[in-house]
């Protein structure tokens, strides 16, 4: 005879394996869009924020001078952000660095250090050697957990390792997982399924619910 906790984990080894992959895929794309902010150029910068960047005459001069004299010159020639680019001011969203709070954005320098700011001291770049398999770690942590939840709503329902039968269990991408139960001694039905949400910025997560079912 198996326990509820046995019966669960077994009904729900395919949301654990589908749960467990979506955070793996966000932590991946978190630590590479961390690493992205960090090394991109001036023109890189340029190009996100689809503005002209401008030549240093200057180290453009010392550049060729370099070259004149058969002097090995870095291959990215020496940008600047245009003089206006540095004003503050606040230009109209949608642009790069929205805020839903301000519903306008800053694009000037500010905005860049804001940028390599966060991307250098998130969880994510500091621990860019393990970050991905910390998230696996969280997420099997938290399936454990939610388990055990379920487990104890069970037991306050009335189920036991006893009278406990799965009628039912469905596990789909899009809606999650669903399981329908029965109580054999009292004849009483109950639903147990989760919620999913994730999204560009927010990482995979769900809830489990439960609830008495006619």
């Amino acid at each position: 005879m198996n326990t509820i906790e046995q019966v669960l984990r077994g009904q729900t080894e395919g949301l654990k394996v589908m749960f467990v992959e979506k955070v793996k895929a966000y932590a991946e794309k978190e630590l590479a869009s961390a690493i992205e902010i960090w090394g991109r150029s001036t023109k890189d910068w340029c190009d996100y924020f689809g503005i002209e960047p401008v030549l240093k005459d200057g180290d453009m001069r010392f550049r060729n001078w370099r070259i004149e004299k058969g002097m090995t010159v870095s291959e990215e020639l020496p940008y600047r952000f245009p003089d206006d680019f540095y004003k503050t001011e606040k230009i109209p969203a949608p642009l790069p660095g929205y805020s839903k709070r301000t519903k306008t954005v800053y694009v000037n320098q500010n905005y860049i250090t804001y940028e390599k700011q966060r991307a250098s001291t998130s969880d994510a770049w500091q621990k860019r050697d393990k970050w991905v398999q910390i998230a696996i770690t969280k997420a099997e942590r938290h399936y454990d957990a939610s388990i055990k939840k379920v487990v104890d709503r069970l037991l306050q329902k009335g189920f036991t390792d006893d009278n406990m039968l799965v009628l039912s269990a469905s596990l789909s991408a899009v809606t999650g997982f669903e399981m329908l139960l029965k109580n054999q001694e009292n004849g009483k039905y109950v639903r147990c399924w989760t919620i999913i949400a994730e999204g560009p910025v927010q990482r995979p997560h769900y809830i489990f619910l439960v609830k008495a079912s006619k």
